[in-house]
């Protein structure tokens, strides 16, 4: 088991639903993103724009956001920053699907979203 030194800390914004486990799905998701985090990335290493969206994540769950929707929309923005994309393709009636997946020599590094339609 891995112990980090944490360095710096502000208080930002205060989620007290999260803070106190409710909803208890919306609570356990944000425990998952943040553990996908610290699995995901290295000791020491600076990493601003996922703490960035896992910032907006927990602010979409303390909202009301679906959590499963919400997990997996983070899943794939995250798989995105390491250099894997999902391969979508539109259907003739305007459909998408998943073709496969795609690595990226270099990871796209557009501004993330997770867009009120992505949760509907």
């Amino acid at each position: 088991m891995d112990l980090y030194d944490l360095k710096e800390r502000e208080m930002v914004v205060s989620r007290n639903n999260l803070n106190q486990g409710r909803p208890v799905r919306a609570w356990a998701t944000a425990s998952v993103l943040a553990e996908v985090l610290l699995r995901g990335t290295q000791q020491g290493e600076a990493h601003p724009y996922l703490f960035r969206m896992l910032d907006k994540a927990l602010t979409c769950l303390e909202n009301g956001a679906p959590p499963s929707l919400l997990l997996l929309a983070f899943l794939v923005k995250f798989l995105e920053h390491a250099g894997y994309g999902l391969r979508l393709e539109e259907t003739v009636d305007g459909r998408l699907f998943l073709r496969g997946w795609m690595s990226y020599s270099t990871p796209p590094r557009e501004e993330f979203s997770f867009s009120k339609s992505i949760l509907v």
